[in-house]
């Protein structure tokens, strides 16, 4: 089950990298860094690297002994503080 998943992750993104070479990518291109992580029920480390000072944020997924491979990825990330009224919260 663990390979179908790092498959399917590897395929929907098709970024995946070693965990070193992640982290420093996205610190080189985005000045983005690691602000969240933790273990999931499949022993997987997912983790949230952000930039408060462009927004921008990257969801990383890292099976044990295994490739380190982007989620998602976007903008208009807010630290410590609530939604405004007015700010889009969803997609409709």
């Amino acid at each position: 089950m663990d390979t179908v998943i790092a498959l399917f992750f590897t395929i929907a993104t098709g970024i995946c990298l070693s965990p070193e070479q992640m982290s420093e990518r996205l610190s080189r291109q985005y000045d983005e860094h690691l602000m969240i992580q933790g273990i999931d029920s499949e022993k997987g480390l997912m983790q949230l690297f952000a930039s408060p000072k462009t927004g921008t944020w990257t969801i990383v997924y890292t099976m044990p002994g295994m490739r380190s491979c982007i989620l998602r990825a976007g903008v208009g990330l807010v630290v410590g503080a609530p939604l405004q009224p007015g700010r889009e919260t969803s997609y409709d």
